[in-house]
């Protein structure tokens, strides 16, 4: 059967690509942990879904079985992204097994290191001075030396209506609450965001083309903004003045030495100092104008969402 298949469906960038695709009429097998996620998900929508251990070839082999398409949506907390590449070394394995024909994957900038040039193209270097930079960089390049057909789709930071483990759903939550929002300083700098249902029709542009394959695109997202601009616009859509908590390294190290979650962040800080600022014209000189969510529209959105149906707890 020809089928694409979604791994880690239940994800926000899982959830974009697979609603896009099934609008589209591609036919879908959507891959998790668990299927209750997925079905709360794509509620409404007729796909198939299937539990599946990605950490074993045989596993991963069965989920992919039949698949042409491949798309690799699935997300390591900060605190295990030293399995990234035996991961992504089980899955690419068992892809070729199945004879999936093309891979996409879904990654972020953190191979790239701090950027060498104020704007960042996909030839800039990936040369990362962190740990996580080298995990997804080790990712990436068993991607590359496969035999599989594959795009190498590069993200900024996201937010959006799905996105549960981000941090702007921390601040939109903090300004839904009239609480201070915690940012990490220097918040002045530019930076990018994507709106994760932005990202459906960007993938599925690509997979409707016969030309593009064995290459590293970015989507630069919304636009440029800076940490402390997207905060206020959140709190000024919940119309509450902007109440603002500013974290510098050296705090964020300390808070470090009793939350794990901080201290996986200590070494991402530089992207806040010296920010990565990427380039999408390679992109849309391939598949044309990208469309890109305003972030007053993309804001919004995500706060009717919070109101209507808030997250679990952010997982400790």
């Amino acid at each position: 059967m020809n089928e694409t298949v979604i791994l880690g469906a239940a994800g926000a960038t899982g959830q974009a690509v697979g609603k896009e695709l099934a609008k589209r009429g591609v036919n879908l097998r959507l891959i998790g942990r668990r299927d209750k996620p997925i079905q709360d998900a794509f509620a409404g929508i007729d796909t198939d879904i299937v539990v599946a251990d990605l950490e074993t070839v045989e596993g991963a082999r069965q989920a992919m079985q039949g698949a042409s398409v491949a798309i690799m949506c699935v997300g390591l907390p900060y605190t295990q992204f030293n399995r990234y590449p035996s991961l992504m070394r089980t899955i690419v394995q068992a892809a070729e097994q199945a004879a999936v024909k093309r891979f996409v994957l879904l990654t972020n900038i953190y191979p790239y290191g701090r950027p060498q040039t104020e704007i960042v193209l996909e030839t800039h270097p990936r040369n990362p001075h962190t740990f996580k930079g080298q995990m997804r960089l080790e990712q990436e390049n068993i991607l590359l030396a496969s035999s599989l057909d594959w795009i190498v789709l590069g993200l900024p930071d996201f937010f959006g209506p799905d996105a549960e483990l981000s941090h702007a759903r921390l601040i939109m939550e903090a300004a839904l609450a009239g609480k201070s929002a915690d940012l990490f300083a220097p918040a002045t700098t530019p930076h990018q965001f994507v709106y994760t249902p932005d990202v459906g029709p960007i993938v599925a542009d690509l997979l409707a083309l016969d030309h593009g394959w064995r290459e590293v695109y970015h989507f630069a997202g919304s636009g440029l903004i800076s940490l402390e601009e997207f905060t206020r616009e959140i709190f000024s859509a919940v119309g509450k003045p902007p109440k603002i908590r500013l974290a510098r390294t050296w705090m964020v190290w300390l808070m470090g030495l009793f939350s794990p979650l901080m201290r996986e962040l200590v070494e991402l800080m530089y992207l806040y100092e010296t920010p990565v600022i990427l380039s999408d014209a390679k992109l849309e000189g391939l598949i044309g104008k990208l469309h890109r969510t305003s972030y007053d529209e993309g804001i919004t959105k995500s706060l009717e969402r919070m109101r209507a149906k808030p997250f679990a707890p952010m997982p400790k």
